[in-house]
């Protein structure tokens, strides 16, 4: 959905991992966003949808282990609800095979729902088959780092 001219072909670099901190955990981000009403969406937020329902609006929180950098647990806040539980790190989408996804856990054993990490900002939903979900002129399935609140997140865990 982006309408200025920015250069989309710098590869994708890992995060940034902290050296060390005295704290169990480390915020790795506050991403928000406002996504259609798609079966995944309304699966990983819980929200009871109504035929009436155009958009879900959210709040992911990621954090890490402060001290080995490694994914732990995440936050979703949305609207109407809210959703806790583990994440991990992979590699590889069918487009990219070098490409870093994000993949939050959901209730039932082995099922999860994926982010793919475009750039330290921002975060695209992918489908079951790790293939990007695409909006419309109104609404994408993008969540965007929010720099105030992440800033926050970190600044309270030191």
């Amino acid at each position: 959905n982006r309408t200025d001219k920015h250069d989309d072909t710098q590869p994708v670099s890992p995060p940034v991992k902290p050296v060390s901190s005295l704290n169990a955990i480390s915020t790795s981000g506050v991403f928000e966003g406002r996504m259609p009403c798609a079966d995944l969406v309304v699966e990983f937020t819980k929200f009871p949808v109504t035929p009436s329902c155009i958009k879900i609006k959210m709040r992911l929180t990621l954090h890490r282990d402060a001290k080995t950098g490694e994914p732990t647990t995440y936050i979703l806040k949305g609207t109407e609800t809210t959703r806790e539980g583990t994440w991990t790190e992979t590699h590889s989408t069918p487009a990219n095979l070098n490409s870093l996804v994000y993949q939050l856990s959901l209730d039932t054993p082995k099922r999860f729902i994926s982010f793919l990490r475009m750039d330290d900002n921002h975060l695209f939903l992918l489908d079951e088959d790790f293939q990007l979900m695409v909006g419309d002129a109104l609404w994408s399935y993008t969540l965007s780092r929010n720099a105030e609140l992440s800033a926050k997140m970190s600044d309270t865990k030191k």
